[in-house]
């Protein structure tokens, strides 16, 4: 888990890696798999990429705290990874 949070606006870059150019899918679920942000297609380039996500949901209400789950999708691979955000 990555904690995120304790401060007036918490936030936190989620990063990845790409070997070339890609779009790129990013999507925050809660623990019980609903989805709670989506950050949409993002050009992403080679290299190391960041995302950065301040702990709002969809409509830009802060979200409880709790254990989160980003899920990325570039050039047919999935991964996963869990964030905690302490309020």
């Amino acid at each position: 888990p990555n904690p995120f949070g304790g401060s007036a606006v918490p936030e936190t870059e989620i990063r990845y890696t790409l070997g070339g150019p890609a779009s790129v899918s990013a999507r925050v679920h809660d623990i019980r798999g609903r989805l709670v942000r989506d950050f949409g297609s993002l050009a992403g380039a080679a290299g190391e990429n960041t995302i950065t996500w301040d702990g709002r949901g969809h409509g830009g209400a802060r979200l409880p705290s709790g254990k989160y789950i980003v899920i990325l999708e570039a050039l047919g691979r999935e991964e996963k990874a869990n964030i905690v955000l302490i309020h």
